[in-house]
């Protein structure tokens, strides 16, 4: 039964192609679930980074009012070396 017509796939070869068809779907399924489970874990991940952020801000802070408290704790006690060295004008020079 020819109908002059070219075949472009010979008919022994449509298991090959079925196969390969499956097969290509299947990769392209895998292909999915493998890129939502990455969007899952960077999507973890990116709110992991923004809790260690906030964790970060909270030390910054603490440690900034901590600076603070200890560059006026030293301001005081230079204030208090100083005025102790200051020279009387009651007491001699020598």
């Amino acid at each position: 039964m020819s109908t002059g017509r070219r075949l472009l796939v010979h008919p022994h070869h449509l298991a090959y192609i079925a196969g390969y068809n499956r097969a290509m779907l299947d990769a392209r399924a895998d292909a999915s679930v493998s890129n939502f489970e990455t969007l899952c874990e960077l999507h973890d991940l990116k709110r992991e980074v923004a809790d260690l952020r906030d964790i970060l801000g909270l030390m910054v802070s603490t440690l900034r009012i901590q600076a603070e408290q200890d560059v006026a704790t030293l301001r005081r006690q230079l204030e208090y070396a100083l005025a102790r060295l200051e020279r009387r004008p009651t007491t001699a020079l020598h």
